[in-house]
């Protein structure tokens, strides 16, 4: 199984799509890079992507492009998206320490959705997710 872990909370996209590497254009691994990688998953892989985020949490990952985070593999690969694997993360309380957050979206509407899952075998756990109020 292949691991992407996430160390930053910024929105950068992935800098060479497909390379296998999780690596953004500011030099960082962030959420919308390991996802793009995940999406060109080769046939029938395990992928997880992680969180080690400098500094104490909560981490919040603001998603500034008004763009949503679009798990879609076409191999079907199996993703675990887990939150709980950050270090700040309170099992025993089972508090989010990663947030991920489209409140600043200034055009929504009801039909938006901040992860677009279009893959069988994905699961998210452990992240707190903000939406605005519409």
């Amino acid at each position: 199984a292949t691991t992407y872990t996430v160390n930053s909370t910024g929105d950068q996209a992935d800098s060479v799509a497909c390379d296998g590497c999780c690596f953004s254009t500011a030099g960082t691994c962030t959420l919308r890079a390991a996802i793009q990688e995940f999406n060109c998953a080769s046939v029938n892989s395990a992928r997880t992507i992680a969180f080690n985020i400098a500094g104490a949490g909560p981490h919040q990952i603001n998603v500034t492009a008004y763009s949503e985070l679009v798990i879609q593999n076409p191999n079907n690969a199996t993703l675990a998206l887990d939150g709980t694997t950050e270090p700040d993360y309170n099992a025993g309380t089972s508090t989010p320490s990663v947030f991920v957050d489209a409140s600043a979206w200034a055009s929504r509407s009801s039909q938006d959705s901040l992860f677009r899952v279009r893959s069988q075998n994905v699961t998210i756990r452990g992240l707190g997710m903000r939406m605005p109020y519409y």
